[in-house]
């Protein structure tokens, strides 16, 4: 956490390549946390037509408490492309 803001400067500017498909699961808790994790996550994918941001109810460890509705979201997703 101490090189957080200094990770974060280096990486501001890289872009993924828009082909690249991009499906992120963000924690409602990380935002109330830290007001501008879902605009930095939304930043990802804002010029990509197959990436999106879904957030879900959780801590940082959302693998663990929503894991179920990452598998739905992640199948629909694959299913819809």
């Amino acid at each position: 956490m101490g090189n957080l803001d200094k990770n974060m400067a280096i990486g501001e500017n890289m872009k993924v390549p828009k082909e690249i498909p991009i499906l992120q699961f963000v924690s409602k808790e990380n935002c109330r946390t830290m007001p501008k994790w879902e605009q930095l996550h939304m930043d990802i994918v804002e010029d990509k037509e197959n990436g999106k941001v879904i957030l879900l109810e959780g801590s940082h460890y959302l693998q663990f408490e929503q894991k179920k509705k990452i598998v739905e979201e992640t199948i629909q997703w694959i299913e819809n492309r």
